[in-house]
């Protein structure tokens, strides 16, 4: 499962059209076997990687700091892609004039979101090499490719879906992850 997952991760990066294509031919109704089989083990391993880097990294072992940390990344990453995924739902049912179909629009938001929880898992274990996040600047292309095989959005609007699919998901994990730090500030 994790080499799967691993396996399709590096094809989005290293060739995203062929990717594409070959994910939009897989079926994108059963969200649940999608959720079990991709999103739920790369959370894990996101959630992981943030409880071990801590321990890593700081200088004494701070378990309550490591744990702390490891569940506002949970529950950042758990609540931006199902608001995301939502949020983007309803984007292309409104101004994109698609199909309502959540299944597909979470397993997109997954894929897009992979990138960053990898360049997440790798700058909490190994935070010298900080040139690791302009990774990031890699998604808008992920998004742009995806949108023509992955979600049919018309050649005219491709823009327009790259930009405001890129606002939502950059965005909302920054704003949860506030919601959940002023709700909760023992977490910081």
């Amino acid at each position: 499962m994790y080499k799967v997952i691993l396996q399709t991760i590096i094809s989005l990066g290293t060739s995203p059209i062929p990717s594409w294509k070959k994910l939009a031919e897989r079926d994108t109704s059963a969200s649940a076997e999608f959720l079990s089989r991709f999103f739920y083990p790369l959370l894990g391993l996101t959630t992981l990687a943030t409880f071990a880097g801590v321990l890593w990294n700081r200088k004494g072992f701070e378990l309550e700091y490591a744990l702390k940390n490891a569940s506002l990344t949970l529950m950042t990453l758990f609540s931006a892609f199902f608001l995301s995924a939502y949020l983007l739902n309803k984007v292309l049912v409104r101004f994109f004039n698609q199909p309502d179909n959540l299944p597909r629009v979470q397993h997109f938001v997954g894929y897009v979101c992979s990138f960053s929880y990898v360049i997440q898992m790798i700058m909490a274990l190994l935070p010298a090499l900080f040139f690791v996040k302009f990774g990031l600047l890699y998604i808008p292309y992920v998004i742009w490719v995806g949108s023509e095989s992955f979600i049919q959005i018309e050649e005219k609007n491709r823009i327009r879906f790259m930009v405001t699919t890129s606002v939502i998901l950059f965005v909302v994990p920054i704003f949860i992850e506030k919601i959940l730090l002023l709700l909760m500030p023992r977490l910081s």
